[in-house]
C-alpha cells in the first residue's frame, strides 16, 4: 500500500488554480518536496495532512481519506508555518499539552527535547523564543504521539547552520526508525541517500530520480 496517492488532484483558490490533475504515490521512506516559493508546495503538504481539501480528485494518505477520516490524521504528524503554541506558556508547558491531548508517553517529551537541544530555554514563555526556538518546539509537537507520517513543511526556516545539521541527523533517524517523513523546503542542498525527490513548479510535478552518495 502507499503512503499517499494523488488521484488526479487539483486546487483552485477562487478564480486561481495552484495545480491541477498531479497524479503521483509514494511508498514510503524520505520525501523530499522542493520548488520556487509560490507554487503549491505547503497546499500540497495541507491535503496530505487533512487540512485542506482537493477542489477536484482524491488523496490517499494511509489507505484513507485525511480530509474525512479521524483516524488517518490521528496518524499523521504536521509541522506547518505557524508554531500553534501558546504564547504565555513555556515549551515546555506547550508539549506537555499537548502531549495529555494526544495520549503520547510523558518520558518522549523529555527526550525529545534533549535529542533536539531545547532544553536549555524550554522553561522560559515561548512569548520570548526566537523563531528558530519557536520552530524546534513545534517539531518536537508534532512527534509527541510518534505518528506514521511526519509532514514537514520548511522545517529549516530561521534556524542557525548548527541547528540545521541537528535537525537533518534527527529527520535522518526517525526514517531509519521507520516513521515516513515528507520534507517541504524551497531550497533542498543536501544530497540524502535513499530519498525520493518531487519539484512543483508552474503547477506541475516533476518526480526526480532518488538522491545517490
Amino acid at each position: 500500500m502507499a503512503v499517499f496517492e494523488l488521484l488526479k488532484v487539483s486546487k483552485r483558490y477562487r478564480r486561481n488554480w495552484v495545480f491541477r490533475n498531479l497524479e503521483y504515490a509514494w511508498d514510503g521512506g524520505l520525501l523530499l518536496v522542493s520548488g520556487p516559493n509560490g507554487q503549491g508546495k505547503s497546499t500540497l503538504l495541507r491535503l496530505l495532512a487533512g487540512l485542506s481539501r482537493p477542489t477536484r480528485g482524491q488523496v490517499r494518505v494511509l489507505g484513507g481519506d485525511p480530509w474525512r477520516d479521524e483516524w488517518v490524521r490521528a496518524r499523521l504528524g504536521y509541522a506547518g508555518h505557524e508554531s500553534g503554541l501558546y504564547a504565555s506558556l513555556s515549551g515546555r508547558e506547550n508539549l506537555e499539552v499537548f502531549r495529555r491531548l494526544q495520549g503520547g508517553d510523558p518520558r518522549k517529551v523529555e527526550d525529545l527535547a534533549e535529542s533536539l537541544g531545547v532544553t536549555r530555554f524550554w522553561k522560559r514563555p515561548v512569548r520570548e523564543y526566537s523563531a528558530g526556538m519557536r520552530k524546534k518546539i513545534s517539531l518536537i509537537r508534532a512527534f509527541l504521539h510518534e505518528p506514521e507520517l511526519l509532514l514537514l513543511d520548511e522545517p529549516f526556516a530561521a534556524l542557525d547552520p548548527e541547528s540545521r545539521e541537528v535537525l537533518w541527523r534527527w529527520i535522518e533517524n526517525r526514517v531509519r526508525q521507520g516513521t515516513h517523513v515528507v520534507l517541504v523546503s524551497h531550497i533542498l542542498e543536501r544530497d540524502v541517500p535513499g530519498a525520493r525527490r518531487i519539484r512543483l513548479q508552474e503547477g506541475k510535478l516533476e518526480a526526480i530520480s532518488p538522491s545517490e552518495t
